[in-house]
C-alpha cells in the first residue's frame, strides 16, 4: 500500500471539530452542508475562519473529508496530515514558480494522500498529489518538454484546443500547468494554470494531460471546484474490487462528467 503504516496514515488524518465536538454522524455531515459553520482544527493546529477563498476552499474539504470518513475507513486513512511550510516551499522551487495561495490553503489542511496509482483515490477518480507528488509528477511533463524535439513538440500542440477558446494555450504541455488531482492510473489531470491564454485568468482549474487535446476550464478557481465536489457527494458511491477500493460517481468516469458539465454551463464560480 505504501510506505506508511495503517496505525501512521491514521495518526496523519486531517481532523476537525464543529462547535467544539468532533464529527462521526452522516446527519451531522448534512447539516454543515446546509451552512452550519464554521469548522476548526483541533486545538495545538492551524484554524481556519472561513473568510475568503482560502477558508471556502478549507470549508469544503473539511466537508468533503467528513464524508469520506463516513463511506470508507480505508480511503479516509489514506489522508494525510497538514502539509509542513518547508514541504510546499520545496514544490514551489521543484516547479520553478510561486504557488497560487488556494492551494497552498489546501495543503495547508491537508497535504494529500499516502499511496498514489495504486486504486485508492481520494477523489471520485482521482489520487490528491500532495506538494511532493506534484513536484514529481510536473518534472515529468517537465522531462517531455526538454527532451521533445521543437518539430516533435509542434506536432504534439497541432491539436491542442481551448474551451473556451483562448482561455488555455494551445499546447501539448506547459509549465505554468500545476498538477493537483490525478487521474487514477492514467496521466491526465486537474490542476492549476498559472499561464493562461489571453483571455483567460491566473489560478483558473483547468484538465491537461496525456489523453486531454481539447483543454476545458473547469473552475475560476480550486474553491469553487471544491464546493461542486462536495455537492456531488451524495451521487458517489463506495466501489470494492479485489485490485482496490474506489470512488465511482452515478454518472461514470468523474473527470468525463465535469467536462460535460463545464461544456454545458461554463466554468464553475
Amino acid at each position: 500500500m505504501g510506505p506508511h503504516t495503517s496505525a501512521t496514515r491514521r495518526r496523519n488524518r486531517c481532523w476537525y471539530r464543529t462547535g467544539g465536538m468532533r464529527l462521526h454522524s452522516v446527519p451531522a455531515f448534512w447539516r454543515l452542508l446546509e451552512g452550519r459553520r464554521p469548522i476548526k482544527w483541533r486545538s495545538g493546529l492551524r484554524r481556519w475562519t472561513g473568510d475568503g477563498d482560502s477558508g471556502r476552499l478549507a470549508d469544503s474539504w473539511y466537508r468533503y473529508e467528513h464524508w469520506l470518513s463516513s463511506a470508507s475507513d480505508l480511503l479516509h486513512a489514506e489522508l494525510v496530515g497538514p502539509a509542513a511550510e518547508v514541504e510546499i516551499a520545496d514544490c514551489e522551487r521543484s516547479v520553478k514558480q510561486s504557488l497560487p495561495d488556494e492551494l497552498r490553503a489546501l495543503w495547508s489542511v491537508c497535504g494529500g494522500q499516502t499511496t498514489i496509482d495504486e486504486g485508492v483515490g481520494v477523489l471520485p477518480g482521482f489520487d490528491f498529489l500532495g506538494p511532493a507528488q506534484t513536484a514529481r509528477e510536473w518534472q515529468v511533463w517537465e522531462d517531455v518538454r526538454l527532451r521533445a524535439a521543437p518539430h516533435e513538440f509542434a506536432v504534439f500542440s497541432e491539436s491542442a484546443r481551448s474551451v473556451p477558446e483562448g482561455s488555455i494555450l494551445h499546447t501539448y504541455s506547459s509549465p505554468g500547468w500545476i498538477p493537483v488531482w490525478r487521474e487514477e492510473m492514467a496521466a491526465n489531470y486537474i490542476g492549476i494554470d498559472m499561464t493562461p491564454g489571453p483571455s483567460g485568468n491566473a489560478g483558473q482549474v483547468i484538465t491537461f494531460g496525456r489523453d486531454q487535446e481539447v483543454k476545458i476550464v473547469l473552475s475560476v478557481s480550486l474553491g469553487a471546484l471544491m464546493e461542486f465536489v462536495v455537492a456531488e457527494a451524495g451521487r458517489v458511491e463506495v466501489v470494492n474490487e479485489a485490485d482496490g477500493v474506489f470512488l465511482k460517481h452515478a454518472e461514470g468516469s468523474f473527470l468525463e462528467f465535469l467536462k460535460e458539465q463545464a461544456l454545458r454551463t461554463g466554468p464553475l464560480t
